[in-house]
């Protein structure tokens, strides 16, 4: 695996990481907003 390829992958993974994170705190902030609805 070349020098460039190697950094490629790991922007790529760093990319997936974040995006997994942010699925992460969206569906945490649904699930948050869902049961303020059901207690109010």
């Amino acid at each position: 695996m070349s020098y460039k390829n190697t950094k490629l992958a790991l922007v790529w993974r760093n990319k997936q990481e974040q995006v997994l994170k942010n699925i992460v705190v969206l569906y945490g902030l649904s699930e948050a907003s869902e049961t303020l609805k059901l207690s109010i």
